[in-house]
């Protein structure tokens, strides 16, 4: 059964949610999106702040900070008349060819990312 996941400030080895900015959130967004994924989908409501991602690998050849390999799913601000910034300070660096995103949508079975993901009053920057 979808659910509603809070994106909650978390400071603890490995699983970490900065919405100041300063330390790098990859992790934690990663497990909050790992927790709609084993609910079989739902929604990520992010609090207003600054969310640090950067890379955590190459995925099918593609410089990746975080992987939604599943449906069914909207991330949205939690206050939508504050718009939380995903960010990136590094420029991913990867074997030629590869591509670089912050966020990597893959429907298994070769469904449509457009029918199943949901994106609402978030803003995306990478680095200047």
């Amino acid at each position: 059964m979808p659910i509603d996941r809070i994106l909650l400030p978390i400071d603890s080895p490995g699983n970490v949610v900065d919405p100041g900015g300063l330390k790098n959130s990859t992790s934690g967004v990663q497990v909050a999106l790992n927790q709609l994924k084993a609910a079989g989908g739902g929604r990520l409501l992010v609090p207003p702040g600054s969310y640090r991602l950067k890379s955590s690998g190459v995925v099918n050849n593609v410089q990746t900070a975080v992987k939604i390999d599943f449906g069914n799913v909207e991330i949205l601000a939690q206050n939508p008349n504050d718009s939380p910034l995903f960010f990136t300070d590094e420029t991913f660096t990867g074997p030629p060819g590869n591509a670089t995103t912050l966020f990597q949508f893959h429907i298994p079975g070769g469904g449509s990312a457009f029918s199943q993901l949901k994106l609402t009053n978030l803003k995306f920057r990478g680095p200047l």
